[in-house]
C-alpha cells in the first residue's frame, strides 16, 4: 500500500450516524483529506487492505466486540500501520484509558465532538501536530 497523493484518513465506529457525522466535518473542514470508515476492527483491518495507507487513524473506544484499544494494540503491533499517528475516540475521557492508549503508541484519546465546530476544532488540533 502506498500513500496517494491525497491525505487519507480512517474512521472506525459502530455509529453509522456518527460515521456521518465525522466524514461530513471533516470533508467541510479539510477538503483535501479522503475519508474511508469501517464499522468494527475486523472491518478496519480488511479495508486497509484496499484503501491508501491512512495518514491518520480514528477510533472509537467503544466498539462491538473488540474495543478500540484491542484495535489500536493490533495496529501498533503491525509494522505496516505502527507509525500511523492514531487517536482513540469517546465520549467520556477516563485517565487509565488515555495511559493505556499512551503506552501502546496511540496519540491520545480524545473527547468525541458533539457538533461541527467542536470537529473543526478537533481536526485543527490533529492535523496540526
Amino acid at each position: 500500500m502506498q500513500k496517494g497523493p491525497l491525505e487519507t484518513v480512517l474512521y472506525v465506529d459502530d455509529d453509522p450516524d456518527d460515521q456521518e457525522f465525522f466524514m461530513t466535518s471533516l470533508s467541510e473542514a479539510r477538503p483535501n483529506i479522503k475519508c474511508f470508515a469501517a464499522k468494527d476492527g475486523g472491518s478496519a483491518f480488511e479495508l486497509l487492505k484496499s484503501i491508501p495507507l491512512p495518514s491518520y487513524i480514528f477510533i472509537d473506544l467503544h466498539l462491538p466486540r473488540v474495543n478500540g484499544i484491542e484495535v489500536l494494540r493490533k495496529l501498533k503491533g503491525t509494522t505496516e500501520f505502527a507509525s500511523i499517528p492514531t487517536y482513540i475516540l469517546s465520549t467520556t475521557l477516563y485517565e487509565p484509558h488515555a495511559v493505556t492508549i499512551r503506552e501502546l503508541g496511540g496519540n491520545g484519546l480524545l473527547r468525541k465532538p458533539g457538533s461541527l465546530l467542536d470537529f473543526r476544532e478537533l481536526f485543527d488540533s490533529v492535523f496540526k501536530r
